[in-house]
């Protein structure tokens, strides 16, 4: 089946799906506030996934592993910043453009910088890298003195759609992947000033990486992906993952963050997708017939929708023919355009699609209602 192309569309997929494409991380919308605090949930651990441009992530099979946690954000003269969660508290430094992280501390470690590591520059956007060195010291249970050299590098590698556990589908995402690569040394300490290094002492590499994903209208990452791969003498000797959410709704009720306010607003009124909500059913009735929308004046029974044998069928109500035509646009989560035009005809038959999620926007008289439609043979 061809393609179809058309001018009209392509401002249409602009007008979707541009908006993520010209995302990026900004001090005003994505540095931490003082007092911010917000729920994170830890899930079952998905892979991070591929990087470049217009990448699906899907995290919907994902479930709650050990509950929820609080995260605390605290400000001190908008330049040091301190965040707690899981029983740590980690301490960062925004110097001119760039946040640096400068150590941690919890019940048995205490780690400080005498060179930061890079965790953030401001602005970010797609295809930004910066690499810096490091170097934390600090002691682990009292008795023995901790010493980390290593470099760090971030990079935004990512943009595209992900798909949360919950149904919904955000659509303006981008995603930035911190790499720290460093060796720890332990040593035994004789007292609070001696510090011992001998054969017996313990040398460790590591490789720390952690996948963030960021949203327009959100301050904080909407996923995080915690990747460690420890090595002995050159050899892998283990890796442990992590995956966690913050889902959108723990952001949206703030009344001091008035910038992403404002950015969800102009998505919203701009008919942009944002954030589409979508039941579970979604997954398993490939007719679509429960999908809800984008808040419309259409309502959900004046379209109904059937697929069969790679035939999708879609079948507006009289009401709507008989008002004036229907505008209509099929694409798919990349933004091609599989059918498209204008019909008077009650009935539509597309024929031939591939397995996969698809956006169908219908317009009538400039009323407006979006579904996404998953097609499983």
């Amino acid at each position: 089946m061809k393609i179809v192309r058309l001018n009209m569309f392509i401002l249409f997929f602009t007008i979707v799906v541009g908006s993520m494409m010209g995302n990026e991380i900004t001090k005003t919308h994505n540095l931490p506030q003082n007092g911010d605090n917000f729920t994170k949930t830890r899930i079952s651990f998905v892979a991070p996934g591929d990087s470049g441009k217009n990448v699906v992530w899907d995290f919907s099979q994902a479930q709650v592993v050990d509950g929820n946690t609080k995260v605390f954000y605290s400000v001190i003269d908008d330049s040091l910043i301190n965040t707690t969660e899981y029983g740590t508290r980690y301490d960062f430094r925004l110097r001119g453009d760039t946040l640096l992280w400068r150590g941690y501390e919890n019940r048995s470690t205490f780690m400080r910088d005498s060179n930061a590591a890079i965790e953030l520059i401001y602005p970010m956007r797609y295809g930004d890298k910066a690499t810096k060195p490091y170097c934390f010291h600090g002691e682990y249970s009292r008795t023995m003195a901790v010493r980390i050299n290593g470099s760090s590098t971030v990079l935004c590698d990512g943009e595209g759609v992900i798909y949360l556990p919950d149904g919904d589908t955000i659509t303006d995402v981008i995603r930035v992947h911190r790499i720290c690569n460093f060796i720890i040394n332990i040593m035994r300490k004789e007292d609070d000033t001696t510090r011992v290094m001998n054969i017996a002492d313990t040398t460790m590499r590591r490789i720390e990486e952690r996948y963030t994903w960021y949203a327009q209208g959100y301050r904080y990452p909407i996923v995080e992906t915690i990747i460690n791969t420890n090595f002995h003498k050159g050899k892998e000797t283990g890796k442990q993952g992590a995956s966690f959410i913050c889902y959108p709704s723990e952001q949206t009720y703030k009344t001091n963050d008035k910038e992403n306010q404002i950015v969800r607003q102009q998505i919203k009124s701009n008919n942009e997708f944002g954030t589409i909500v979508m039941s579970n059913q979604l997954n398993a009735n490939a007719d679509g017939s429960n999908a809800p929308s984008i808040e419309s004046p259409l309502a959900n029974n004046d379209i109904v929708i059937s697929y069969k044998d790679e035939t999708l069928k879609i079948t507006f109500s009289t009401q709507i023919v008989s008002a004036g035509g229907v505008d209509y646009v099929l694409c798919d989560m990349l933004g091609r355009v599989f059918a498209s035009g204008n019909t008077n005809n009650p009935e539509i038959e597309i024929n031939e699609l591939p397995q996969g999620d698809y956006i169908l926007s219908i317009n009538n008289n400039g009323e407006q209602i979006t579904r996404k439609i998953p097609l499983k043979h």
